[in-house]
């Protein structure tokens, strides 16, 4: 098998997230790269290409860092799909969150709808605040209908292959897309297990 070239505009989105986000911490006080990494670990277990992976990287980058703007991703090489995506999926001062959601659903941009699913999955993790949960709820009603997505750690053992999927694809992609053999299936288990949960231990209620 080959390995998976990484197109350079997609380390260029990780890099400039990684580098803007590096002193930013999520909603549960943790390095907010994290949850970058497990956006794109979402779309890349989904079977998206390079370009829902370099929006993923950059979703909230020009929301959170409006020091930043359009015109800065372009010079960086990131094609104009990508960054209009981006721009979707930017909340604009004075919008409320239903607004965002309505006018993201309304945009039907794929590669921000699919992002915008794997955001709101990784939102519904383990230890969300309980304030929270209504709005997320409401979101992914109008983006995908029907109730919240399962949570890793309430998934029935029989799901436990798609904790590996995504952390492989993790981990695949940053080793610079090197085709993963042998024994790196269970290094990767082992590092989907570490960043998502075991699908086998119960959510604490």
């Amino acid at each position: 098998m080959e390995a998976m070239a990484i197109p350079t505009y997609v380390q260029r989105a990780e890099a400039l997230a990684r580098e803007a986000h590096a002193n930013d911490l999520d909603k549960h006080k943790q390095p907010y790269v994290g949850h970058l990494e497990r956006v794109v670990a979402g779309v890349l277990s989904e079977g998206h290409g390079p370009e829902v992976v370099a929006v993923a990287w950059l979703h909230d980058l020009l929301e959170d860092h409006p020091e930043y703007h359009e015109g800065d991703l372009l010079a960086l090489g990131l094609p104009v799909p990508v960054v209009a995506a981006i721009e979707i999926l930017t909340r604009r001062e004075g919008q409320t969150y239903a607004q965002y959601i309505a006018n993201v659903k309304a945009s039907g941009n794929a590669l921000a709808l699919a992002v915008k699913r794997a955001d709101l999955v990784d939102h519904f993790r383990p230890g969300m605040p309980a304030e929270l949960r209504p709005r997320y709820l409401k979101a992914w009603a109008v983006l995908v209908g029907g109730g919240p997505p399962p949570l890793l750690g309430t998934w029935p053992e029989s799901s436990r292959q798609r904790a590996f999927v995504a952390g492989a694809a993790w981990w695949q992609f940053a080793k610079n897309g090197s085709t993963m053999f042998g024994s790196e299936r269970a290094q990767a288990e082992d590092e989907a297990v570490r960043r998502y949960g075991d699908p086998l231990v119960p959510t604490p209620q």
